[in-house]
């Protein structure tokens, strides 16, 4: 159950979530970063990438956060292990993700990730496909270096949130031709498609750690809420960020009709006007969705308080996060480290 945070401090962080200036990440998870990235430039498909890891290589090397290889590393750390032994781990979370990307791009349409042409894009759609489904496979044989045992218990909790990631993104899918979505179903379906890749980030890390099979779980519950935090947090910035920052077009998911949490809250809460002509704007299936579309979308994001319901939400699932956070067996420091973490996440702005 999701613990709430007070009504004025809601109130209070959904007044300042615009006005706050672009927080970075913080400045002790460089060396997690640096360290993540030179392991990813030895890596033989990106120093001499041929055929289909060309687009590998492309996409792979294109920015991103590395949030999801960052946990990893991080947790590994924080569960006493050695974080050098965790890199394969990391990449192997790194390149899922990235298989995700190719495809989900490609089923969207998207022209832009990371301020740059899609594969599909810059490629063609067969090349797409291909090099999605060539990072899923190196994703696997990134831990290949394990202990027998360890790595029969990866590669079950990677296959596991594979096959629910793409049920998620199925679920994505669907929703777009459905006329009603619930709040509850849109929950549901970010937490497969995008929640359970961050709690296997984060259990990965324990896993390599050493730690027990209880706190390995308990941090992967705790990956459940971050991942439902980040792509609540990614909706909200689709609609309201700064392209310029955000690194693809705005408004992209308005065009393309997903039915987000900010449709699902101006469902709930909007006058049956509003919520009629919400749905008739969704309904437009064979014209292309205007500028003037996309603006009256978000004017009744913003009148129907759509969009300080879902701030507030994500504001109860980093309170929540933090209350976890001291259920962990880990020092002060570190605990101290993931909360900062778990805050500019929730603050971000790309």
């Amino acid at each position: 159950m999701i613990s709430l945070y007070s009504h004025s401090h809601n109130l209070v962080f959904s007044q300042t979530l615009k006005h706050k200036p672009i927080r970075p990440l913080p400045d002790f998870f460089q060396s997690y970063i640096n360290s993540f990235e030179s392991h990813l430039a030895r890596q033989e498909f990106i120093k001499n990438p041929k055929g289909l890891e060309i687009p590998i290589a492309y996409i792979c090397k294109n920015g991103g956060k590395r949030i999801r290889p960052i946990l990893v590393l991080l947790i590994a750390e924080m569960t006493k292990g050695k974080p050098a032994k965790s890199l394969d781990a990391a990449l192997s979370v790194e390149l899922f993700h990235n298989f995700t990307l190719i495809h989900d791009d490609l089923m969207d349409q998207s022209l832009l990730r990371r301020g740059q042409p899609t594969v599909h894009e810059k490629w063609d759609d067969n090349t797409a496909i291909l090099a999605g489904d060539a990072l899923l496979i190196m994703a696997y044989q990134q831990l290949k270096n394990y202990p027998t045992q360890l790595k029969v218990t990866m590669h079950e909790l990677l296959s596991w949130v594979a096959r629910i990631v793409c049920e998620g993104q199925r679920e994505d899918i669907e929703f777009e031709s459905k006329e009603l979505i619930s709040t509850h179903q849109y929950l549901e379906m970010i937490t497969k498609k995008t929640a359970y890749l961050f709690a296997c980030a984060l259990k990965l890390g324990a896993l390599v750690g050493g730690t027990t099979k209880k706190e390995a779980n308990l941090f992967f519950d705790m990956g459940l809420l971050l991942g439902k935090l980040f792509q609540i947090q990614d909706d909200y910035l689709d609609a309201f960020g700064n392209t310029k920052i955000f690194g693809k077009n705005t408004g992209g998911d308005i065009r393309q009709g997903k039915k987000t949490i900010l449709f699902t809250k101006t469902m709930e809460l909007g006058s049956e006007s509003q919520k009629n002509r919400l749905q008739t704007l969704f309904s437009r299936k064979n014209t292309s969705p205007s500028d003037r579309l996309v603006e009256e979308v978000l004017d009744l994001f913003t009148s129907t308080k759509a969009d300080i319901h879902t701030r507030n939400l994500i504001s109860s699932y980093l309170e929540n996060m933090e209350s976890q956070i001291d259920k962990l067996n880990i020092s002060p420091d570190q605990k101290q480290k993931f909360s900062q973490l778990m805050s500019w996440i929730s603050n971000r702005r790309n």
